[in-house]
């Protein structure tokens, strides 16, 4: 059906141009079926992807608060275990410091000279004890410093999967716009 224009009369050649166009609307309509059934499918992965990333936050979030709420018990329990020690200590150091002054009287009653030793024993015994009470503020200090940085680390974990899951969404959309954007030409489909 190809002939050449210069051996067509005009009506033949304008009968020949509308038939070709006929066929280019068809191949169009054609095209634009394909090209709508494209996006719904491409649609459809985007709000599958959603749900199973959604989900997966879900799971996350449960599963770091789970490690929260184990972590606390763990901390309440070391906070158990420090007080009784530290309880421990003061009741050691106070018998020692008990003990220490009842040798001190009876050293004093004794001598004079002794009395320069034992003024120094008793200030060495008081220093003993305000670094015992030293320690446990460190230590309590020390508790405090573990918890905050469990909890900022918590805390640092879930914004920074968080983030990243955004970050997952907002690929997935620009290489669904870059899709749209670039589309082939018409014709070049299969």
């Amino acid at each position: 059906m190809d002939m050449e224009p210069a051996r067509l009369g005009r009506e033949e050649f304008q009968a020949h141009v509308l038939a070709m166009e006929r066929g280019m609307d068809l191949r169009v309509a054609s095209i634009d079926e394909r090209m709508t059934g494209l996006e719904g499918r491409i649609e459809a992965r985007i709000v599958g992807l959603e749900g199973r990333i959604e989900a997966r936050i879900v799971g996350l979030e449960e599963r770091i608060e789970a490690r929260i709420a184990g972590l606390e018990g763990r901390i309440a329990g070391l906070e158990g275990r420090i007080e009784a020690r530290i309880a421990g200590l003061e009741g050691r150091v106070d018998a020692r410091i008990a003990g220490l002054e009842g040798r001190i009287e009876a050293h004093m009653a004794a001598s004079s000279e002794r009395d320069r030793r034992i003024e120094l024993i008793a200030t060495s015994v008081a220093e003993s004890a305000k670094e015992a009470r030293s320690l446990k503020s460190n230590m309590w200090l020390a508790v405090l410093t573990v918890m905050l940085t469990v909890v900022a680390t918590t805390f640092a974990s879930y914004f920074a999967s968080r983030q990243s899951n955004l970050a997952i969404v907002q690929a997935v959309q620009s290489s669904y716009q870059q899709g749209r954007v670039h589309a082939a030409p018409p014709g070049s489909l299969p």
